[in-house]
């Protein structure tokens, strides 16, 4: 739990420090590749080449622990798990996997749900 709040706290803060760091970091492990997807985490075509650039760390478990993160930011900052799981979709997407797509649009939907923000949970 420790080491997810952590990784929460760093995804929420690894945008602010992203200036200060070059873009060509080599990323070995899921935590470090799970810090640079949050980094870019408004850049959807950016999100996919590194994805796509680390096929290796790219597994149902990567999908399970950023929904996990996710999950841990609501009661942070509901508004933070949002951008979360939309890295959670591209790499369901990515997996080619319609159940880790379909329970990733089902916690988007409940976040909505959260923030009562109706229409938008219907739409997820």
């Amino acid at each position: 739990m420790l080491f997810k709040s952590l990784l929460v706290l760093v995804c929420l803060l690894s945008p602010v420090f992203a200036f200060a760091q070059s873009s060509e970091r080599e990323i070995k492990t899921e935590p470090e590749l799970i810090s640079e997807l949050c980094r870019l985490y408004q850049d959807g075509k950016s999100r996919e080449l590194l994805l796509r650039s680390h096929p290796q760390l790219v597994d149902s478990r990567l999908w399970r622990d950023l929904n996990d993160l996710a999950a841990s930011a609501y009661t942070l900052s509901p508004e933070q798990s949002l951008p979360l799981y939309a890295v959670a979709i591209q790499v369901a997407a990515q997996l080619g996997d319609q159940k880790l797509l379909g329970t990733t649009y089902y916690n988007i939907g409940r976040t909505y749900s959260g923030l009562n923000q109706f229409p938008a949970a219907i739409g997820a």
